[in-house]
C-alpha cells in the first residue's frame, strides 16, 4: 500500500501538520522525509505528525521519523505526534525509539501544548 501525505499549516502558530495514511516503510519513508525537508523553514516553530491513518510502520519508517525529529529540534522547533494507532504504539514501545518525544492522543491536546509554549515565550520564559 502507498503512503498518502496531507499537509496543513497553522499560520497563526507557525506549526506544520503532516497527516499520514497508509504504510510508512522502505518504499515510502523517503516520501515523508522529502516532505518534511520542504516544510522546515525559519518561521516554523513546530511539527505535528498525525498518525491516525497510519496502518503500518517499518524500521525505515521509524528511522525517518527520528530523522525528522532531529531536523526540527536542531531548528529549535517542537516535534510531537498525535492520534497514534494502537499497533503503531506497540512498535514504538518495542523498539523504545522515542522515549522522550511528546505523543498526544488528539490534535486538541497538541494545540494546547503549542499554545502554552507560545504563551511562555511571550512572557519571556522558555
Amino acid at each position: 500500500m502507498a503512503l498518502e501525505l496531507s499537509v496543513y499549516r497553522k499560520e497563526d502558530e507557525n506549526v506544520v501538520i503532516i497527516k499520514m495514511k497508509g504504510q510508512l516503510d522502505t518504499e515510502t519513508h523517503t516520501q515523508l522525509l522529502d516532505k518534511a525537508k520542504q516544510l522546515i523553514t525559519k518561521s516554523v516553530t513546530g511539527m505535528i505528525l498525525d498518525l491516525e491513518g497510519l496502518e503500518y510502520v517499518s524500521s525505515m519508517g521509524i528511522s525517518a521519523i527520528l530523522m525528522i525529529r532531529k531536523m526540527f529540534e536542531e531548528k529549535n522547533a517542537s516535534f510531537v505526534m498525535v492520534n497514534m494507532p494502537v499497533q503503531i504504539v506497540k512498535v514504538f514501545e518495542i523498539v523504545q525509539a522515542l522515549p522522550d518525544v511528546r505523543i498526544f492522543e488528539s490534535m486538541e491536546e497538541a494545540d494546547r501544548y503549542f499554545m502554552e509554549i507560545q504563551q511562555r515565550a511571550k512572557e519571556g520564559g522558555r
